[in-house]
Formats: structure tokens, C-alpha cells, sequence
């Protein structure tokens, strides 16, 4: 990939004062050796005895022989599962939808997704306060065990959902994984939204509980999630807690008394703890692969936002896409800006986030990306 151009100083409204002609060659026909790409499509040529002249050929036959390209990329990936698949594809039904993919396997997404364990950094994190920090892969492993050690003693478990109402902060992924590692369903609404639009989502979600950040920023705009609650859980009939991520020093002064059933997230972390101290162990449910995992949301642009369930195994199309298609490779570092993110394949390939808590979009926001 070629990037050829000029550079140009902007002014203090991150205009250019003279006209830019700037030109990016971001394709070109080379292949660059060693790429993700490249190794899978050798390990198919060898194995099948074929010799593919170009990307298109490798995709015709991806296409016409998907079981086979499946299995392929279950293998290349070394899945973590605890019983092995007995079949790659099944349809289980007439309709598009009804299929079944990577049938009898039992694995949980989140094990998959903690595979590193060591003291690289997973996380590093900043925002445009000047807060910053990094959380190592060790460190994350442990803080997952803490919010999923909370979420069992509080009686969550397999199909239970959680909702998440939270601004791209680590804490988010904490407990995205944490969801996982139980069984339960993570359906998260975008933090920005008003209090009408999050009520529709979290309808469909029906979560028993609901984590809340009580401030953040994006865009130069203050957002106060907290304040949304009341018209938020109305009509909630499984919610059981909302825990408060407080990135404010005027949440706790509220003492909760104005938020039905909500407790201060380290206090709900502390309460999973045994009566020795410590944090129990981790341990990872093992699921069926079509057992539900996540909810997303569609745009809304065409009336509410419809919930799309992904299964436990969804997260081996993001593995392919990431290492396949952008080459992501051990060690590298994926920015990560947008306000909730359930797309995290790339920590599976022992890669790490930066993640900006703000917007990118302002001139002064973008020194995240140096």
C-alpha cells in the first residue's frame, strides 16, 4: 500500500489557509510477502492441491466450497472449544436465516477472546482531558474475573441478559466479556442517545442488569446517561440492579437515592468477592455455537432500531476479516473511537486496542492517532 501527497499546517480551525492537493494510492497489485492472506491461501493449496492465480480465485473458491473454507478457518484460528464440531453447516429450515453453523461444538466466546494472558498491553486508553492509562492482558484477565465473580453472586447465569448503556471506556469491555465468560446476552445502546431511543432498545434487550456510566464526552457535548434512568427502566419487568460506572465525583454524593436499585460498580465488584477475600476463579461456560451472545441494533433510519442476536461463534467472521483482510498480526494496535464496541475479534490474535474516548472528529482530538 502506497500513500503519496503533501502536508500542509492547519490553522486553529483545522482548515488549510492554502488549497490542498493531496492524492493516496491505497491499492496496488503487489501482494506484500508474509500477509495473513497470503499464509491461509497457501495452507488451502497445499491441502486441497491447487494453485490459485489470484484473490478472486481463492474467493470463487471459498464460495463454492464454504464448508470446506470454514473448517479451514476454524483450524488456522485454533478455536478453543471444549467438544469438537460434528458437522460444519446444516440448514435447519427453509428460510435464509435458519441455518446452523459449526454444529455439536461447545466453546464460549470470551475464553477465546482472554486466550492472552501475559503482560502486554491489551488496552492503552486516553481522552481529551489528558486521562490516560494501560491495562495489560493479565490485568484484564483479572478485572473480567472480578465483574463475572459479582455477576454470579448476584444470581446471573446462562440466557440472562445484561444491557449496557456505557461510554467506550475499559470498563465496557470488562464487562462485555465478563457477560460472555457466564453465558449470559450483552446487548448495549449507543450512550449518546436520548432516553426515548435507549427505552426502545433496552425493551428488546430485557436485561436483569443494566450498566450505566454516569458522565462522559464526544464531540465537545456533555452526556449524562444517569439522568436518563427513570424513563429508561420504565416498564422493565426483569431488571433486578443498574450498576453505576462513576467518571464523576458527583454521582456518589447522590448517595443512589434518586436511582431505583442502582449500586456504585466497586461496590458491586467488591460483593462478589468470597468470604476469604479473594475472587473466584474463572470459569468459562461452554455453549453451543448458536447460543446467543450478543444483541446489536440496527441504524434506525427506517423506523426503530431492530435487535440482530449474534451466536457464540460470530466472532470467528470478525477473526477472519481482521487477520485475513486487514492483516492484523501479533502485536499490532487497532484505534478504536466509537462510543460502544462490541467488535473486538482482534484480541483473539494477541493484538491490543487503543480506544479514544472522545470524538476524532475535532482537530485538537487528533493526537490519538500519533
Amino acid at each position: 500500500m502506497d500513500c503519496i501527497g503533501n502536508s500542509t499546517d492547519l490553522n486553529q480551525n483545522g482548515v488549510s489557509d492554502q488549497t490542498i492537493k493531496t492524492y493516496f494510492i491505497i491499492w496496488n497489485k503487489k501482494m506484500p510477502s508474509e500477509i495473513g492472506l497470503e499464509r491461509f491461501q497457501k495452507i488451502i493449496e497445499r491441502k486441497y492441491n491447487l494453485n490459485f492465480e489470484s484473490y478472486w480465485d481463492l474467493h470463487k473458491w471459498s464460495v463454492e466450497n464454504f464448508p470446506d473454507f470454514w473448517k479451514e478457518i476454524w483450524n488456522f484460528f485454533d478455536i478453543i472449544v471444549s467438544n469438537p464440531y460434528e458437522k460444519i453447516f446444516r440448514k435447519t429450515g427453509t428460510g435464509i436465516l435458519d441455518n446452523e453453523w459449526f454444529c455439536g461444538a461447545k466453546l464460549n466466546m470470551a475464553e477465546n477472546f482472554l486466550r492472552i494472558r501475559d503482560n502486554r498491553v491489551a488496552i492503552a486508553y486516553s481522552d481529551e482531558f489528558e486521562n490516560k492509562g494501560e491495562v495489560t492482558f493479565a490485568e484484564m484477565f483479572e478485572e473480567v474475573k472480578r465483574f463475572a465473580s459479582a455477576f454470579r453472586k448476584h444470581g446471573l447465569g446462562e440466557g440472562d441478559r445484561i444491557g449496557g448503556y456505557i461510554s467506550n471506556i475499559k470498563e465496557a469491555l470488562f464487562a462485555f466479556l465478563a457477560a460472555l465468560s457466564i453465558g449470559a446476552i450483552w446487548g448495549a445502546a449507543m450512550p449518546y442517545l436520548g432516553p426515548r431511543a435507549v427505552s426502545n432498545m433496552m425493551k428488546v434487550i430485557e436485561p436483569k442488569f443494566i450498566i450505566v456510566v454516569d458522565y462522559f464526552r464526544f464531540d465537545e457535548q456533555e452526556f449524562f446517561p444517569v439522568e436518563n434512568l427513570t424513563t429508561i427502566t420504565e416498564g422493565l419487568t426483569n431488571l433486578e440492579k443498574v450498576i453505576i460506572v462513576c467518571q464523576t465525583e458527583n454521582t456518589s454524593y447522590q448517595n443512589l437515592s434518586s436511582i431505583p436499585k442502582g449500586v456504585l460498580l466497586e461496590d458491586f465488584l467488591e460483593s462478589g468477592r468470597s468470604s476469604d477475600g479473594s475472587v473466584p476463579d474463572l470459569i468459562f461456560e461452554q455453549l453451543p455455537s448458536s447460543h446467543p451472545a450478543i444483541i446489536n441494533f440496527t441504524s434506525g433510519t427506517t423506523g426503530i432500531p431492530k435487535g440482530v442476536v449474534h451466536p457464540q461463534v460470530a466472532f470467528i467472521g470478525l477473526m477472519r476479516d481482521y487477520v485475513l483482510h486487514l492483516n492484523l498480526k501479533s502485536g499490532d494496535v487497532i484505534g478504536n473511537y466509537s462510543p460502544v464496541s462490541a467488535l473486538i475479534g482482534y484480541l483473539v490474535y494477541d493484538s491490543s486496542s487503543r480506544q479514544y474516548m472522545e470524538s476524532y472528529e475535532k482537530p485538537h482530538h487528533r493526537r490519538m492517532a500519533h
